[in-house]
């Protein structure tokens, strides 16, 4: 699933940690969705060379193309938490920040949702990672609006994507 991935992240690894590349991917592609004339997240347009900011284009390129394979088998699919977990560089277990496997998402999904009804609802994950249970969420209910917020910006970065590329509607917090 990563090995386009990390083959487009190994091109900058030669110069630049693996967080920091990180970092400014999930800004560039935010920066990408929000509204013209608000403030960009990223904001160190002369760190990187033109061939480094073309490296960065072959990561949102492979990053599409993992999320289209993943969803070609899958409802949903949360790319960066699972690529988080998996690079040794990124995990901060310092932190205590473990996410939450799938799986689990899925069982406790389906326990706590079955008698909602069917009037819009707010799901509220007030350690969200990179929103794996908003996800899980949102492909039994789709109707309902969500609340996020974590310490952590990347991961809030991820789980705005998430919400972003699954067409879930809700706000993410830095908090």
């Amino acid at each position: 699933m990563f090995k386009e991935w990390n083959k487009a992240f190994d091109k900058l690894r030669h110069k630049y940690e693996t967080w920091q590349i990180f970092r400014d991917f999930l800004d560039m592609t935010i920066d990408n969705f929000t509204i013209p004339g608000m403030q960009p997240l990223f904001t160190h347009k002369d760190r990187y060379t033109d061939q480094e900011y073309e490296w960065f284009g072959e990561l949102f390129t492979a990053y599409m193309k993992g999320m289209q394979k993943a969803l070609e088998d899958h409802d949903y699919y949360d790319f960066l938490g699972t690529w988080w977990e998996s690079d040794v560089n990124m995990t901060n277990k310092f932190r205590a920040q473990f996410f939450t496997p799938v799986d689990v998402c899925v069982l406790m999904e389906e326990v706590t949702v079955n008698d909602l009804g069917e009037a819009p609802r707010v799901m509220y994950d007030c350690c969200c990672g990179s929103g794996r249970f908003g996800l899980v969420h949102h492909h039994l209910r789709p109707q309902d609006y969500y609340f996020f917020n974590d310490l952590d910006d990347y991961a809030v970065k991820m789980t705005l994507l998430n919400m972003l590329f699954h067409g879930m509607r809700g706000v993410v917090a830095n908090m």
